[in-house]
């Protein structure tokens, strides 16, 4: 009976680990100053197929000035994320719809127009890992989330 009971309790976390979804993997450093108010970042993600994580740097560059920030290097200053974790919280809908119907794109571009150079596209296991350099309208990305009130002019992240 003990062995029936260890059993189900290991095949039900297996269940629920081969269901758990990691949504945001991806790595991030600053590469330069952009035109404008713009800040070059350099974005690894990872998928199963490349395409697919070139596609998502786009998105994990937004996330990251959004919520993580990221450290100084070279002539990039290091910047808080704009958002708190409370903001974020209050307003989750809001960022599900922004990523969800494509809202983010405004403030993103791809600098190499999807280009891969050998050195940034690497295998990890059944993965790859592609390495893009992402321009982010960071200080347009700011005033639409302050005009949408979900941060304030001077609050956090300023």
């Amino acid at each position: 009976m003990k062995k029936i009971s260890l059993l189900l309790v290991f095949l039900m976390f297996c269940s629920s680990c081969g269901s758990a979804k990691v949504e945001w993997d991806y790595q991030v450093t600053p590469v330069d100053v952009g035109a404008g108010d713009s800040v070059l970042l350099k974005v690894w993600s990872f998928a199963k197929k490349s395409d697919e994580a070139i596609e998502m740097a786009k998105k994990n560059a937004i996330h990251a000035v959004l919520f993580k920030g990221f450290d100084s290097a070279g002539l990039v200053n290091g910047a808080e994320p704009l958002v708190t974790t409370s903001e974020r919280m209050k307003n989750k809908k809001f960022f599900e719809n922004f990523f969800k119907n494509g809202s983010f794109l405004q403030f993103v571009n791809l600098t190499n127009g999807g280009s891969i150079s050998a050195s940034d596209r690497l295998r990890v296991g059944n993965r790859y890992k592609i390495g893009v350099v992402v321009s982010v309208q960071r200080k347009a990305l700011k005033r639409e989330l302050v005009n949408q009130g979900i941060i304030k002019k001077f609050g956090y992240g300023m």
